[in-house]
Parts: structure tokens; sequence; C-alpha cells
């Protein structure tokens, strides 16, 4: 009787003991939480008669009262909802002055959610195939974009007018459409995996055809490839291809386009958008230097208009 009584004794501690420890472990979690300085809107497209809801992550900087002045350069993230947590953890790393890496600006995130993938991430319609259904609309989807959010977001965040544009896969496509439709929209492009297959490799095709016309402003393009297996046979080869098209159709491209290409043997279509935005970002910051370990005033408004030496060097270093 006493050892059943000294057991249950000890259980009830154990219980207790477990949820403390639960509770503990909860109040982590919410103050974890509250360090990333995130926030949600929905905006009306015209454009495209839909509403869209948008994420927005802002650094730790920019609620600081010395930086009540300062601007930041914006990353607009396709896909938005599924990858915007992990670019949060590249930024702030990347950026981070406390842990001395500073490899990037700190950088204001602006993540789009998806409505209809298909439609707003293809150049073209094809009438059959994957992703066939409702595909096309990558112009309205980037004019929505041009003059609907990012007037809304430079009006309610300290925006700088620099601006990266992330995706991957189907949205990578986009990235790279948008790259030869509207090279001044942003500053550097970074494609991850990129489904270059898209109605007969077109944007290779585009991009060949277009010899000799300038792409607009020295915008970073970084374009990362990934190992993926067939599930099928034949299935990746299409995939393949299409990015090799674009490659080729890059290096003979007069004048010549900053770029680099990264092809990530360790992983997979579905694993490699973490390395991508992070080796991408390395790029398009390739040559980025701060003199002080002052977050506020070691950034510039421009952080991007460097050299093309510098530029040169980060394709040689991928």
């Amino acid at each position: 009787m006493t050892n059943r009584v000294h057991t249950s004794r000890a259980n009830l501690l154990v219980g207790v003991l477990a949820l403390a420890s639960l509770r503990a472990f909860s109040a982590e979690l919410v103050d974890a939480k509250q360090i990333a300085s995130a926030t949600q809107f929905t905006i009306r497209s015209e454009l495209l008669n839909e509403e869209r809801v948008i994420f927005v992550y802002v650094p730790d900087t920019y609620g600081w009262e010395a930086a009540r002045q300062k601007r930041y350069p914006a990353l607009y993230l396709l896909d938005g909802r599924a990858y915007f947590d992990v670019t949060i953890g590249i930024t702030h790393h990347l950026g981070s002055w406390n842990a001395g890496v500073q490899r990037i600006p700190d950088l204001i995130i602006v993540a789009i959610q998806n409505t209809k993938r298909p439609r707003d991430m293809t150049p073209s319609h094809m009438a059959e195939g994957p992703y066939s259904s409702g595909s096309g609309g990558a112009a309205p989807f980037r004019s929505f974009i041009e003059s609907e959010l990012m007037p809304a977001v430079d009006k309610r965040f300290r925006t700088s007018g620099e601006r990266i544009l992330v995706g991957h896969s189907l949205a990578g496509l986009f990235v790279l459409d948008t790259f030869l439709e509207k090279p001044d929209l942003f500053d550097a492009y970074i494609a991850s995996d990129p489904s270059l297959w898209w109605d007969d490799n077109l944007l290779a095709r585009k991009l060949s055809a277009r010899r000799g016309t300038p792409p607009g402003k020295s915008g970073r393009l970084f374009i990362a490839g990934a190992n993926t297996p067939d599930s099928t046979p034949g299935e990746h080869d299409a995939h393949k291809a299409g990015i090799a098209a674009f490659r080729a159709a890059l290096e003979t491209a007069k004048p010549p386009v900053p770029h680099a290409y990264h092809y990530f043997e360790d992983e997979n279509h579905f694993s490699v958008p973490l390395q991508a935005i992070y080796r991408g970002l390395l790029f398009a910051y390739a040559g980025y230097k701060t003199s002080t370990p002052d977050p506020v005033s070691a950034v510039p408004d421009k952080s991007l208009e460097r050299t093309h030496d510098g530029v040169r060097a980060a394709q040689l270093n991928h």
C-alpha cells in the first residue's frame, strides 16, 4: 500500500512538472513569435478582379528610434506563404550585425499569397499539359505587382526603391519572364529551379530572338538548378533541358547579361529553395561591405549599385 502511495505521488509530481514545462515551453514559443516583426494586409486588385493577401516582414532595426528616417530594400517573394518563414530566417542571418555577418543589408520582405498560381505564373496559354488550365496570366499579374502592390507597399513602409524578385519552380518561370519583359522593374532576380520547359522552352526562344537588344539596366540574375530524379521516365529531362536552353541563350546574349548559375547536386526540386535564396542573395549583394557595426548607418539606400567587376567576381565564385 505504501509503495502504491509513493508511486502515485511520484506520478503526480512528474505530471505537474511536465505541465509546468509545457507551459514554460508555450511561453517561449509565444515570445519567439514576437521576435520577428511581420504583418498581413489585403489589397483589392482591380486588374485581377480579386483580393490578394500580402505578408510583410520588417527587420529588427525598422522600429528603432535611431532608424526612423532609414529606408530599406524590398524583397518580393512569390508563393509567399510557402517560403515566408525560411526567407525571414535567411535575411535575418545574412544581415545580422550583432553576429558580425552583414553580408547583405536589412531587407523588407513582401510575400504574395497565391490565389490562382498556374494563371499568374505562366507567360502564355497552353491548351493541354501540366498547369495548362487557366494559364497565361503572367502579364496581368505583373501589372498588379507594378501598378497596385508596389505603390501600396511603398506607401505603408519605408522602402528605398531597390527591389528583388524571388520565385521557385513555376514562380521561377515568372521571375525570368519578368526579367525579360520588365527588366527595370527589379534590381535583382532569383529563380529557383525554374520551370523553363514551359511552352516548348518559350523563354529561351524569346531571349535568343532578342539578341542585340539591351535587357534594360544591369539587373543581377541568379538561377539555381536541382538534382531531381524522374518520377516517371523522361519527366525531368524536359525540366533540365529547359534550364539548359535558357542558360545557353544567356551565354550568347549580346550585350552580356550579368548572371550566375549554381547546380545543387545534393538538393532536389523541393528542397532547393532554401539554398537558392541564400546563394542568390549573396550573389545579388556580392561586394557588399559595411565599415561600421551600426546597422542603421551601414547600409546605403541603393546598396545594389556596385561595379561590374564585383558582379563578375561573384559569377566566378558560383
